[in-house]
This record gives C-alpha cells, structure tokens and sequence, in this order.
C-alpha cells in the first residue's frame, strides 16, 4: 500500500513538472549512484561522534520538508555544549543565502534590524522563496547559541550558473571559512543534490588541495527514498533512524518518501493556484 501511494505521487509529481533540464538530469543520476545500498545499520549515538570529530558536516537538504531543517537543529543541539566545551568555533552555512547577505544576517541575528527586513534585504522571496517558517527556527537556534551564519551560494547573475559552478563556488567560501579558524565545525545545509560524493564534496576536496590543506568531512544525507525501501524489505523501517552509507556518509530516516514528495507537490501546487510564492 505504501509503495503504491509513493509510485502514484511520482506519477503525478512526473505530470506536473514535465522533463528535467539535461544538467540537472546528470547531477540527478551521479546522486543516485551514491545509494545503491546501505552498508550498516547505525544509530544517532555513532553518527554524532562522527559530527563532533569533524570538520566540515554536510546536511542534504529537501527544501520544502521542515524536517530537513530541523534534523540540522536537533543535531546541532545535541552537540553545540560539547563544541562550545572544547572552544570550537561553529559556523552554519546556508544554500539559501549568499555571502552578500552575510551584512544583513549579522544585523538580524544581533536583532538590528527586524526579520520583516531582514526578508527583503535577503531578498528571500526573489532568490529561495521556500517556506521561510522551516528557516527561521535555523535562525532561532543560531541567535539562541550565538552561531556565526553565512551565505553560500552563488549571487544572483543575469546568466543563471550551472549547478558545478554553484559547487565550485560553494567549496571556495566553505573551505575559506574552515581555513580562518582551523579549530571551527562548518555545518553546511544544502540541496541533497549537491552533495553527491563527486559533487560539492569533491569540490571541497580538491579545492583544499590545492591549498595544500585537508578537513575531515562527514556527508548526513536524509530521507533517501531507495534505501527507505531496503528497511522496508528487512521490515526495519519503523525501528531504524540513522543507516551508514560509507565510512564518513550517512542517511538519516525520519519521514517516508510519499510525505517527502507530498510536501514539494503541496508547495508546487499553492504557487500554481496564487501565481505567487506565498510569503
């Protein structure tokens, strides 16, 4: 019943959106190669003593799921006493803004200026236009535990930028952050795309390569459809949380796939009835 819910969900989500541009196909394919299994199962215990021995923590992100973000919280909460213990500084990068917004997220953080312009200052609307109530509590946390925030992604430009130029730009500021302050934790939320291991990831790595420099990363992939799927064949996807992937790559599991998609069609489906993102 469940996997017939999802498959007429992608079927509906395929009639809406139609075929996907080429580029965006490819990065699409590279990521799925990443998941072909699981290697182990793990818990939240071992996934965050992997974070606390870390340097740079990638967390893929499904934009309009509010538990994308919030796994990024409560895994922050989890370890933000034990980094604060040992002096290290912590640093929450975000897809959704650019390091031009840096100026404004200070001023807000420091509650300068007032979140209503603090959106238009960002531009948020224009340039992410997700659900701002699944971002704020990001803000929230940082304010609450005085979290250094900065933007990631590449400005706005008349010629859109390819998703490897948005990785290569990304794995600049990342490793420029990590390099500041060697002792630092970057948490980093992006699109789940994005962190395919010969994407972002990759960047990153040669990107401090050729700095001659190195940072121990660890991938938190999150809701992956097809190894939702695999607990559901062992009958372990009510009992399981967190699945290793690789050494230093791991997939957290809190939603089931149809709730995931059900949350993109519900976003698509709003704009489509407004003509408008919705503030």
């Amino acid at each position: 019943i469940q996997r017939s819910m999802y498959d007429k969900l992608k079927e509906h989500a395929s009639s809406m959106f139609g075929s996907l541009p080429a580029e965006l196909k490819h990065y699409f394919r590279e990521y799925q190669k990443d998941f072909q299994k699981f290697s182990e199962l793990s818990t939240k215990r071992e996934l965050l003593l992997e974070v606390l021995k870390g340097q740079v923590i990638f967390f893929g992100d499904y934009h309009t799921l509010s538990q994308a973000q919030r796994t990024v919280i409560r895994i922050m909460r989890d370890s933000v006493r034990i980094l604060k213990r040992k002096k290290r500084k912590i640093i929450l990068a975000l897809e959704m803004l650019t390091p031009e917004h840096d100026r404004w997220v200070k001023d807000f953080l420091r509650g300068k200026i007032w979140e209503k312009e603090f959106l238009k200052r960002i531009g948020f609307q224009e340039n992410w236009g997700f659900p701002w109530e699944n971002y704020r509590a990001l803000f929230d946390f940082a304010r609450e535990h005085e979290i250094e925030i900065r933007g990631i992604n590449h400005p706005a430009v008349p010629k859109r930028p390819s998703l490897k130029v948005r990785d290569q730009f990304a794995a600049t500021i990342i490793s420029n952050i990590s390099l500041a302050d060697p002792k630092s934790i970057v948490f980093v939320l992006i699109g789940d795309l994005h962190l395919a291991e010969r994407h972002l990831p990759l960047e990153l790595k040669q990107t401090l390569k050729a700095k001659k420099v190195s940072r121990q990363t660890v991938i938190i992939h999150q809701n992956i459809e097809k190894l939702y799927w695999q607990l559901v064949e062992q009958g372990l996807e009510s009992f399981v949380d967190v699945v290793r992937v690789k050494k230093n790559i791991f997939c957290v599991m809190n939603t089931p796939p149809w709730v995931k998609l059900k949350s993109h069609l519900n976003w698509t489906e709003l704009i489509a009835e407004t003509g408008s993102i919705p503030p």
